[in-house]
């Protein structure tokens, strides 16, 4: 289901580009079994933000973190995509394990952060939301993993 996130060289960028799309990367950041690392000011909220103009998906992804929660990734996975109520934007979902560093939360982006168990997390976000399959996609592999 998931598929390895690879880094492509950038192609030169017109310097009259004019966008139709805007896309924002949702990351699930994982430490070792079975940690999530989340902010959480009235339920789940994983780092999220847009990508900007000359910038790879996986480039966002690991700045957004990077910027939100102090941490570092690695062996980041597409997980999937879904519109974003908002004209012209499209949230991109993947997951991601972390490297390094200590959870330091930039308060512009988050009231806080930190790391849960994925059998004690906080209210949980919407079914229908990116941020819930990344979830219970997560779990259920977990679970998988535990059966065998």
């Amino acid at each position: 289901m998931f598929r390895d996130a690879t880094h492509l060289p950038q192609a030169p960028l017109p310097e009259d580009l004019d966008h139709v799309l805007d896309p924002v990367v949702y990351l699930g950041t994982y430490r070792g079994d079975p940690c999530w690392a989340a902010g959480v000011p009235s339920g789940i909220q994983s780092p999220a933000g847009f990508v900007d103009v000359g910038e790879s998906l996986e480039g966002a992804a690991e700045r957004e973190v990077w910027e939100e929660v102090g941490i570092g990734i690695h062996d980041l996975r597409y997980a999937g995509s879904q519109y974003w109520p908002f004209p012209s934007q499209l949230m991109i979902g993947f997951t991601a394990q972390y490297s390094g560093g200590e959870i330091t939360v930039n308060r512009d982006e988050l009231e806080d952060a930190r790391w849960f168990s994925i059998r004690a997390l906080p209210e949980l976000p919407p079914r229908l939301s990116i941020a819930r399959f990344l979830l219970d996609y997560y779990a259920g592999s977990r679970e998988q993993r535990s059966r065998q």
